[in-house]
């Protein structure tokens, strides 16, 4: 499972790194999109979030996490990285039911 996690935050911070350029603050916006908001998968990103910018490769660079929620579509162009949780059960638990 830690595995997983580690594929999950390299995959994440080579997208934010390949939208970033130097002229650009030391934050970048990720828009997260979960299917539900108590999924272990959003909570996780969202830690990763917190502590991002500590890691040695990130360059300090911090995550702005937005949420997609179900307000409306948001406006894509305004964000550097879309994560999409995937909907595997064995990262976000099976559905109940």
């Amino acid at each position: 499972m830690r595995c997983i996690y580690f594929r999950i935050l390299t995959l994440a911070l080579a997208a934010g790194f390949a939208f970033t350029s130097p002229s650009y603050a030391r934050s970048i916006k990720v828009l997260g999109y979960t299917y539900d908001p108590r999924s272990k998968y959003r909570q996780k990103i969202s830690q990763l979030a917190k502590i991002v910018h500590s890691l040695p490769r990130a360059n300090g660079i911090k995550w702005n996490l937005h949420y997609w929620e179900s307000s409306g579509p948001p406006r894509l162009a305004s964000f550097d990285v879309l994560v999409i949780e995937s909907g595997e059960a064995f990262l976000t638990d099976p559905p109940e039911g």
